[in-house]
């Protein structure tokens, strides 16, 4: 299962695994797309500014496993 699913603050939260070294391999890089519909919508805006720009936004998704 992906990390994100079992880790939380820095630890797993439930059974075992194995991070892999991130010298074993390319990283995988995963974006944030806009659709159509929230093109121009100022609630999309403002939310990815918070998710790129917010420092709490950011130790959230690391805590989850994420690099930046």
């Amino acid at each position: 299962v992906a990390l994100s699913q079992v880790f939380k603050d820095g630890k797993m939260t439930s059974g075992s695994g194995w991070i892999i070294p991130t010298d074993l391999y390319q990283p995988i890089r995963q974006d944030v797309v806009v659709l159509k519909p929230g093109k121009g919508n100022k609630e999309v805006a403002d939310f990815l500014k918070f998710v790129e720009t917010n420092p709490h936004a950011k130790k959230l998704i690391e805590s989850y496993g994420y690099g930046l």
